[in-house]
């Protein structure tokens, strides 16, 4: 519910270097709202043929303040702070100020140092003394020292004189109350470069914030850490360095005491895809085509106008759940009818920026059924296809295919709740990797069988409980072939659902770990291979 208007005047503070300033043009948002392909997308951001103002959000970015609307990054370009103030106002009745300190080119290892944190080593003041000198000779050691934690000073002088002077800023709220509600940190290109800078970063990051809390008396700030995601959310998969950075600026939030109170956003997935393939095919050779969908370079998100909008709705949402004011927010799949499944389908599966991906995913994922389909007695067929599938563009948490049977654990660990008896694909590319299909041919299969022996069979049946019992008293599955020629324990053996599900695999068609194939299972386990039979049916 949004908060109401008789509440004090909430206040949030977007801070970091050149991404939270933005640097998407506003000719080039000005331009995607007129033009007729893109124009409905940025509606939401134009009043007929004029940009947006939210009267009731106020800005202050540095020596600029005003009524939210476009230009409120870097001169003549938007930031996240469109999309966020938009946002947030979505949720809060009343007055909203957004104090905005950012400043290109800084890093959080010696611009931003918080107080915390301390000098860094004499060894490192000195290496950093000498490289001053190179450029500028009278360069002094003190120089140096009064660099750490400068803008970092500077950030705090900002917030302290905005909220100590907003009626000056902004007449109409003098005498109001006001609510330090949420910080928004968005920054970290100069410290990935930087490897030893990277290795400070999450201690930084964690007495960064402590010393926010601090220094603006407010001990349980929703703090919301933007995560780096330039190059966009596979590019980032293949570069180690972009991928321990970003380990880095997540590892502060998973520390017990920001609990429930600090949060990372993601935003590689926000990358706008399609202002990317027009600058890796040559954005020079093609101007004009790109002067319609980016404005900058890949480490300012290509300046992209969508990227920016969608960050500060991100930043905000995250805002918005540590307030307590919404529901974490998950998405409403895609519903499409594959081979008979129902396929709950992610809709950035089928969004102009991952629509490939997701017509890949979905033929694999056909290609899997049908083989389902063509070995499975139809008589099980019809049950089967009554269990659902989530088929996801990319899930942090989860790696692997799975069947979620308990709600509470999906609860528990932050999941969405309605993963509950599903089968779940977290990662749409797994089902077209090659390494993927040479060693679980049958892992959809798999899955499927898990959900079927819970919703069908149930998870108690005791004819499978008693052979996987049988089977592990024998030890025949202690030590057999894996599909890469070593000799491992049988995966089976974890429980027994893992037992029927990976004998489910070599009864229909072919495992990862021996008895491979039917045949070999009948001789392998002639207890199981008959149980198959009766739950199965014969596989003519």
């Amino acid at each position: 519910m949004p908060l109401a208007a008789d509440q004090p005047v909430h206040v949030f503070v977007l801070a970091g270097q050149s991404n939270m300033e933005g640097k998407a043009k506003v000719s080039l948002l000005e331009h995607q709202a007129h033009d007729p392909n893109t124009a409905m997308e940025f509606a939401h951001v134009m009043d007929g043929t004029d940009f947006r103002v939210w009267e009731k959000v106020r800005i202050k970015f540095l020596d600029r303040k005003g009524k939210l609307t476009a230009g409120f990054g870097s001169p003549n370009c938007i930031g996240p702070e469109l999309g966020f103030g938009e946002k947030i106002a979505q949720h809060i009745d009343g007055d909203i100020v957004l104090i905005k300190t950012a400043w290109g080119g800084k890093s959080l290892f010696r611009d931003f140092r918080p107080p915390s944190s301390g000098m860094p080593s004499e060894e490192t003041l000195e290496k950093l003394l000498q490289q001053a000198r190179n450029r500028k000779p009278k360069t002094t050691a003190e120089e140096i020292s009064d660099s750490f934690g400068y803008f970092y000073r500077e950030m705090v002088s900002e917030v302290r004189e905005t909220l100590d002077n907003v009626g000056e800023h902004f007449p109409e709220l003098a005498d109001r109350d006001l609510e330090l509600a949420g910080f928004v940190w968005f920054q970290g290109w100069n410290d990935m470069v930087n490897d030893s800078y990277t290795a400070e970063y999450a201690e930084n990051m964690a007495n960064f914030i402590r010393d926010v809390r601090k220094d603006l008396g407010k001990p349980n700030l929703p703090f919301v850490i933007g995560q780096l995601g330039v190059g966009g959310l596979f590019e980032q998969q293949q570069n180690p360095k972009k991928q321990a950075f970003k380990d880095a600026q997540a590892q502060a939030a998973e520390l017990p005491e920001f609990e429930g109170n600090v949060s990372v956003v993601p935003t590689d997935v926000l990358w706008d895809m399609r202002a990317d393939a027009v600058f890796q095919k040559g954005w020079k050779e093609n101007l004009e085509e790109w002067n319609t969908i980016g404005s900058d370079y890949p480490y300012h998100y290509l300046g992209s106008a969508r990227a920016y909008l969608r960050m500060g709705n991100a930043f905000a949402q995250s805002v918005l759940e540590l307030m307590g004011v919404v529901e974490a927010e998950f998405y409403t799949p895609e519903v499409r009818d594959i081979e008979g499944w129902t396929v709950e389908v992610d809709p950035l599966l089928v969004s102009p920026d991952y629509q490939d991906i997701g017509d890949q995913a979905m033929k694999a994922l056909a290609n899997h059924l049908q083989r389902v389909k063509y070995i499975v007695p139809q008589d099980r067929i019809d049950q089967l296809v009554k269990l659902p599938i989530r088929l996801e563009l990319f899930n942090r948490k989860l790696t692997s295919m799975q069947y979620h049977p308990d709600r509470g654990w999906l609860v528990a660990h932050r999941h969405d709740p309605h993963l509950v008896n599903r089968v779940h694909i977290p990662r749409a590319t797994a089902l077209f990797d090659s390494a993927m299909w040479a060693k679980h041919p049958y892992v959809v299969l798999h899955e499927l069988a898990h959900s079927y022996h819970d919703q069908v069979l149930g998870f108690d049946h005791p004819e499978i409980i008693a052979a996987f019992e049988e089977a592990k008293e024998k030890g025949s599955y202690e030590d057999v072939l894996l599909y890469t020629g070593e000799r491992v324990r049988h995966y089976g053996l974890s429980n027994h659902k893992e037992y029927f599900a990976e004998s489910t695999e070599a009864y229909f068609g072919v495992n990862d770990f021996y008895p491979f194939v039917r045949a070999e299972l009948k001789e392998h386990d002639p207890r199981m291979f008959e149980l198959l039979e009766k739950i199965w049916g014969k596989v003519k």
